[in-house]
């Protein structure tokens, strides 16, 4: 992408976090591109920025277990969304290896806490080792989604029956699927992540992505079976060699930076309300 786009990324991602933060009060971790941007020639003037913001527990939500926010909060000008998530709920599912989450490690499009910023630095830098934590999850997990495609091929959602009804199916979910299978392929021939999110030919699948290609319903319906069973014949071949279990010192190391970045945000907190407090009483005493 050029300078130009870099930039309106990088500003409608601050747009994102001025509206979400008042909305939750929370302390918050970094914002991130999620999506199209994340995969080299998938984005143009058409996509939609869609972000993951990370946000922190206070000290209450944890001493108290309240439930984790996770919520899909819908930008009050277009329809771009920002997923609101705690940094909690986050990891978890980063560790089940799911790609639309982990992807945000390798995006060249994020706005970090500066309080917190050298912890992100450092989950970028060893985002490689995170990523494949536990091989055998990550293909289940790209499996799974070539199913969810499948099913959302032709399925009348309220917000797709316009493109149903143009034609026959959903165009961006036969996309994903071929991307899918091109991700899936070059893991398991050990391809760098960062390299499995690169499509092997992007203009062809931004084309299908917008319908601007000549494919029918019943020859769509072919490419997604397709593309689901060469996905499900990986992951059976895959998974024969691997089992679901974590590479511990890579869990370790993951899980660590995790406890330094809650331990840093609670210790914040007390410190702001212990000044908070003296200020007030300070005050009570003039």
């Amino acid at each position: 992408m050029n300078k130009s786009v870099d930039k309106q990324i990088i500003d409608r991602l601050q747009e994102h976090k001025n509206e979400v933060i008042p909305i939750y009060k929370k302390d918050w971790f970094v914002i991130a591109a999620q999506g199209s941007m994340n995969y080299p020639g998938l984005f143009d003037e058409d996509s939609d920025i869609d972000s993951k913001m990370l946000i922190l527990p206070s000290f209450k939500d944890i001493v108290f277990n309240k439930k984790a926010i996770s919520h899909t909060h819908e930008m009050s000008d277009n329809n771009e969304h920002s997923d609101v998530k705690d940094v909690r709920d986050y990891m978890a599912i980063v560790r089940k290896q799911n790609i639309n989450f982990v992807e945000i490690f390798f995006t060249d499009y994020w706005i970090a806490n500066s309080y917190y910023e050298d912890l992100w630095l450092e989950m970028r830098l060893h985002a490689e080792e995170f990523v494949r934590m536990n091989p055998y999850r990550t293909m289940k997990c790209i499996k799974g989604m070539a199913f969810e495609k499948q099913h959302a091929l032709t399925h009348p959602y309220p917000s797709k029956l316009d493109l149903i009804k143009k034609y026959g199916y959903d165009p961006k979910q036969l996309s994903h699927a071929i991307r899918l299978e091109d991700f899936a392929n070059k893991y398991v021939a050990g391809y760098s992540y960062k390299d499995c999110l690169k499509p092997f030919n992007s203009e062809l699948l931004l084309k299908i992505k917008r319908g601007d290609e000549d494919i029918s319903l019943e020859q769509a319906q072919i490419m997604m079976d397709n593309c689901v069973k060469k996905i499900s014949q990986l992951e059976e071949s895959f998974n024969k060699y691997h089992k679901d279990e974590n590479n511990l010192q890579t869990k370790e190391k993951y899980d660590n930076i995790l406890y330094r970045l809650i331990e840093r945000s609670v210790k914040k907190e007390l410190q702001d309300d212990l000044c908070c407090r003296r200020s007030a009483w300070r005050w009570s005493l003039s």
